[in-house]
């Protein structure tokens, strides 16, 4: 009888970042802008991420549509659930992202100086973490009203919270945290608009021609 073959060790997979870019349609539970983010976390990230509790992802919002980034080595376990809901909602994806590379996103210039003490790697994977602390917060803020639309729990303290949201406690201690500044530009549109944007909206929206300023300035606001 010959000798069974030995198990060879199979190398470990590596993680992969991979996006969606999920366009909202014009119902139930996102016809109510104001109601559109918690009914998306609601809805959508929460189902994925307890049934995945073993991913990292991160989420973000852009009024009409919506980021969900997960980074896993394992992305097929997910992807029947994540399309399954996506199809039931009635999201869009595009197809324009799929999949990026960590290094080159959240550890890229953008997050990292060029004294920075470790790999664009490592500060990827920090910043990543970060994000998906702040992502577990947002999945367990959102609660769902009888009529079945979701909202953030409000916090009714007005000394603490005078626009009724602990998100924006949190925030505060984000910022004192960072010892950072919310940099944000007052202008003057030569349409005759004035505005308020944060420097990013700022500059992305005079670079794709959506304002044109004839004067700006620059404020930094203590959070």
């Amino acid at each position: 009888m010959m000798n069974a073959e030995p198990v060879k060790n199979q190398a470990p997979v590596e993680p992969r970042c991979y996006s969606h870019v999920l366009h909202f349609p014009n119902k139930r539970p996102f016809d109510n802008a104001d109601l559109r983010w918690p009914g998306f976390i609601g809805e959508f990230v929460t189902p994925i991420v307890t049934s995945h509790p073993e991913v990292l992802y991160w989420f973000s919002f852009y009024g009409a549509f919506a980021r969900f980034r997960v980074h896993t080595a394992d992305y097929e376990a997910l992807r029947p659930q994540l399309e399954a809901l996506r199809d039931k909602l009635g999201l869009e994806d595009r197809g324009e992202e799929k999949d990026y590379v960590l290094e080159n996103d959240l550890g890229s210039a953008r997050f990292r100086g060029p004294n920075c003490k470790v790999s664009a790697k490592a500060r990827g994977e920090s910043v990543l973490r970060a994000l998906k602390g702040a992502s577990d917060l947002m999945v367990e803020s959102v609660i769902q009203r009888p009529d079945g639309y979701w909202e953030f729990e409000l916090n009714e303290d007005v000394l603490q919270n005078p626009v009724s949201g602990h998100r924006f406690s949190v925030c505060h201690l984000f910022h004192n945290l960072m010892d950072s500044k919310a940099r944000v530009f007052a202008f003057h549109d030569a349409r005759g608009f004035d505005g308020v944007l944060s420097h990013i909206y700022f500059h992305n929206a005079r670079q794709k021609g959506q304002i044109a300023p004839v004067s700006a300035q620059h404020h930094d606001i203590l959070m």
